[in-house]
Parts: structure tokens; C-alpha cells; sequence
């Protein structure tokens, strides 16, 4: 008898195309690395476009990175609201160009697991870090 293996699914959500790239790529090849190590499957979303990435949104999403400002006005204050909806276990990262205490602690404060400074060498790493994270959150027995 065959074992379903677990399934993490990842979404990134940069409205700016190069960098979204970037870091979808990076998070891809990190995760499917691990995701080989631990014997599961992964799958990494990648949207340029907040009405896309809520339509798709469901409660079946493991771990969001977001950027903060994201075009018609939206900021991941507002996708970080919407997630809470409809993925409650989400795990959310929040990476940024404002290096503001405000954004920071009220990224936290509505539920983001991270606050990712984007200036920051390491910013992409600790992307990387966070999706391990989620991994292991995910994976691991949960005892009551």
C-alpha cells in the first residue's frame, strides 16, 4: 500500500516582475530540495497580481512571502486579512523596502510569521529560511 505524501504548496506575491522571479526561483530550488530530503511533494505559485493571488487563495495554502506594497493600492496588511479567511494555518512572511518599526510590527500583529527587510543582503535566504520553517511545521507530528 502506497503513502500519500504530504503536499506543501507556497505562493509569492512581488508585483514587481524581476524580483518576483528571483525569489520564486529561489524558493523553488530550495524547496524541492528539502522536499526530496523529507519525502514530500512542494508546489511554489508565483503572482505579479493580487486579484490573481486571491482568487486562487485557499485553505489549502502552507506558506505566503508577500511584498509589502503591492499596486492598486493594496498592501499586505490587506492580503494578510484575506488569508485569515480562507488559510487560517497559513504561515506568511512579509518582505519589504520600508524599514519602518509601524510596518513591521503590524505585519506581526495582524499574523504574519516574519518580517523580511528587503535591503537586507541575506533577504533572499531568510525566504528561504521561512519556507524551511513552514516545512517543518507542516511535517511535523503534532501530540496532544
Amino acid at each position: 500500500m502506497r503513502q500519500d505524501r504530504s503536499k506543501l504548496k507556497i505562493a509569492v506575491l512581488e508585483d514587481n516582475t524581476f524580483y518576483n522571479k528571483l525569489l520564486s526561483n529561489q524558493i523553488e530550488s530550495f524547496a524541492k530540495q528539502l522536499a526530496e530530503e523529507k519525502n514530500c511533494d512542494v508546489e511554489v505559485l508565483s503572482y505579479t497580481d493580487v486579484d490573481d493571488f486571491l482568487n486562487d487563495l485557499d485553505y489549502t495554502m502552507d506558506a505566503v512571502i508577500l511584498d509589502y506594497y503591492l499596486g492598486k493600492g493594496f498592501t499586505a496588511l490587506d492580503v494578510i486579512k484575506k488569508i485569515r479567511l480562507y488559510a487560517k494555518c497559513c504561515k506568511v512572511a512579509v518582505m519589504s523596502q520600508a524599514q519602518n518599526v509601524f510596518t513591521s510590527l503590524h505585519t506581526l500583529k495582524l499574523g504574519a510569521s516574519g518580517f523580511i527587510s528587503k535591503s537586507d543582503k541575506y533577504a533572499i535566504p531568510r525566504a528561504c529560511f521561512f519556507v524551511e520553517d513552514a516545512m517543518r511545521s507542516k511535517l511535523t507530528p503534532k501530540f496532544i
